[in-house]
């Protein structure tokens, strides 16, 4: 009788460990599946409709006029640092074509999803700005000039005005803290921490 019931426990013990064993494989699979999906997500690129705005920042002193290959409209600029947006189909077209207001630039496309699609754009952004023109926002502009030119820059240029800033703070061409502390908040960083170091 003791024996039955030993050989009654036993059989449930496998089968709840069964069980488990079940839902742990079913868990994986899952787990699996949305790893999946999620890395799938990642590597595609954002789909744009024809006729989708895409805001484009002049850089231009005064008004600035487009005329749209594929659409017709006329784009306008009213001066340096408006934003218009111009259709998804007359932007594409504009850099196939390279078209000298997005190629010069005349204006900075702001979708970075946008821009990386076309390396050339990227190679412009990245190249548009000599190393005498960036020392320049930092050195010769007051703070608050610095700060609101750096932040129309296209993000190549912010990339090497942080690290031009770093190499500045290291040798003390830059020791303004009110400047420093700007480039801080900007790229959240901790160049002010820097200066301790150096001082």
């Amino acid at each position: 009788m003791a024996t039955a019931m030993k050989k009654t426990t036993t059989k449930k013990e496998t089968v709840a460990t069964d069980e488990l064993l079940e839902d742990v494989v079913e868990t994986e699979s899952v787990e699996e599946t949305v790893v999946e999906k999620v890395t799938s997500k990642k590597a595609e690129k954002k789909k744009y409709a024809l006729t989708d705005g895409i805001p484009c920042r002049s850089i231009t002193q005064g008004g600035l006029y487009m005329h749209g290959i594929k659409s017709d409209i006329a784009y306008k600029w009213s001066n340096d640092g408006d934003v218009t947006e111009v259709e998804y189909q007359d932007l594409v077209a504009a850099v196939r074509s390279s078209v000298s207001y997005v190629m010069k630039p005349y204006f900075i496309i702001e979708d970075k999803e946008f821009v990386s699609q076309f390396p050339q754009l990227n190679k412009v952004y990245e190249t548009m700005y000599s190393v005498r023109d960036l020392r320049s926002v930092v050195l010769d502009l007051t703070p608050n000039m610095m700060k609101s030119t750096i932040l129309s820059l296209p993000e190549g240029a912010k990339e090497s005005i942080k690290h031009m800033a770093s190499a500045m703070i290291s040798n003390g061409s830059l020791d303004s803290v009110k400047k420093i502390k700007i480039l801080d908040e900007i790229f959240d960083t901790k160049f002010m921490l820097m200066t301790e170091m150096f001082s």
